[in-house]
C-alpha cells in the first residue's frame, strides 16, 4: 500500500500493526527501506530506463529460487517510482531520519508519529491540490 500511494489502505494496515505489538522503530526502519529503495529506483531512472531483472538483481541479490515472485516484487518498484516525484522522496527521506531521531530520543508519541509521517509521505503534493 505504502509503494502504491494508496494512503486509505496504509494507513489501516499501519493500524492493524500497531494491534498487533509491532515496534514503531520497526516500522520506521521498514519505511525507511521503501524510500531508500524507491529514492535508488528513480535516480537510476534518470540514467537509463530499468529492467525488473536488473531490479531484482540489485533489491534481492543471490536471489535465485521463485524467480518470478522477485520480478513482479521489482516490476511493482518500477512503477511506484512514477508516483513519486525525486523531491517527494527525498523530503520523505528526511522526514525519515527525523522520525528516527524523535522515536529513538522519546520526543514524541511513536504511534502518532508513525501515522502523520505516513500520512505526510503518501499524501498529494500541496502543488496538485491546489490546481
Amino acid at each position: 500500500a505504502f509503494r502504491a500511494r494508496n494512503l486509505n489502505v496504509a494507513v489501516s494496515l499501519l493500524q492493524k500493526l500497531f494491534e498487533q505489538g509491532e515496534e514503531p522503530l520497526y516500522i520506521n526502519f521498514m519505511l525507511v527501506r521503501e524510500i531508500r529503495y524507491l529514492l535508488f529506483m528513480k535516480l537510476s531512472s534518470l540514467k537509463e530506463k530499468l529492467s525488473p531483472l536488473a531490479v531484482a538483481k540489485h533489491l534481492f541479490p543471490g536471489r535465485q529460487e521463485n524467480r518470478d515472485f522477485y520480478l513482479k516484487i521489482a516490476q511493482s518498484y518500477i512503477e511506484a517510482t512514477r508516483l513519486f516525484s525525486l523531491k517527494e522522496l527525498i523530503l520523505a527521506q528526511q522526514k525519515m531520519l527525523k522520525a528516527e531521531y524523535l522515536l529513538k530520543t522519546g520526543e514524541s508519541a511513536p504511534h502518532l508519529l508513525i501515522q502523520k509521517l505516513v500520512i505526510e509521505i503518501l499524501s498529494p503534493p500541496q502543488d496538485v491540490l491546489q490546481n
